[in-house]
């Protein structure tokens, strides 16, 4: 299983030399609430772009009107539309619930043709109902633990903060072609034809043994016997154009969609 390991990075960091750290992605601060662009973002994208690595750029949530706080961030990182994942930073300091935090998306997908990732910690996670954005956002959980964030079953969670020393590091579950469509780049990878690429609810046809968090590691927690139906988000495609999935509310435990092992109901 394909997993990216990343840092975001911010203003605190300024003058930090992004070759320096083994990376395979980057997040950075842009913007936050209507006041404050952050000067340090565009020469760490132009960075990244020279490491030919993926990135995404957030805006950190103040309490402030959230659709001028959208208009303010897509106005100031227009030119990273289509290139960069484009993310809200959903905190203690600009926490306004969920709803709140679906008209910032909303308004940014109407004015780019993009959705946000949302990142947020465990705990605020939990503490309300996102199934409103469920459908159409993915989540960054922060957890800083051995043990992934248990939050909302029905979350697409593509991402997990493990850490925040001595940089903010991070795990994203998929690859580059995935992280291009978010950012809106598209796919580059045909899917063959012998597995599925699209489906939320599936069926064993055979015991099924999944993984976590890659490949190399059997998780020995989740064992599917035939004829056991299960939900799965973020679909991932291998360079080779096999696929796999997530399933549902086990964090980074991934199961194939190969159709001789799997069918859609």
């Amino acid at each position: 299983m394909t997993k990216l390991i990343g840092y975001d990075v911010s203003n605190h960091q300024a003058g930090l030399k992004l070759s320096t750290l083994q990376s395979d992605c980057f997040i950075f601060k842009a913007t936050e609430g209507t006041f404050f662009v952050d000067k340090t973002c565009d020469n760490f994208v132009q960075q990244a772009k020279a490491l030919n690595k993926p990135y995404g750029v957030y805006h950190f949530l103040d309490g402030s009107d959230v659709i001028a706080q959208a208009d303010f961030f897509v106005q100031n990182i227009s030119g990273y539309v289509g290139e960069g994942v484009l993310i809200l930073d959903y905190e203690m300091y600009g926490r306004q619930g969920a709803a709140q935090a679906k008209r910032f998306c909303d308004r940014v997908f109407d004015k780019t043709g993009v959705r946000c990732w949302i990142y947020m910690n465990e705990s605020d996670c939990n503490s309300d109902n996102w199934q409103t954005l469920a459908k159409d956002y993915a989540f960054w959980i922060a957890k800083y633990s051995s043990n992934a964030p248990r939050v909302h079953d029905y979350l697409n969670v593509i991402g997990w903060q493990f850490t925040s020393t001595p940089l903010d590091k991070n795990e994203f579950y998929m690859d580059v072609n995935t992280w291009n469509k978010y950012a809106g780049g598209g796919s580059t990878v045909k899917v063959r034809d012998d597995y599925y690429s699209e489906g939320s609810y599936f069926e064993a046809l055979q015991d099924l043994q999944t993984y976590y968090p890659d490949w190399k590691n059997v998780d020995k927690t989740v064992f599917m016997k035939k004829g056991t139906r299960f939900p799965v988000r973020n679909i991932q495609v291998t360079p080779s154009g096999t696929t796999h999935a997530y399933v549902a509310g086990l964090t980074g435990t991934v199961v194939t969609l190969a159709k001789s092992h799997v069918k859609r109901v």
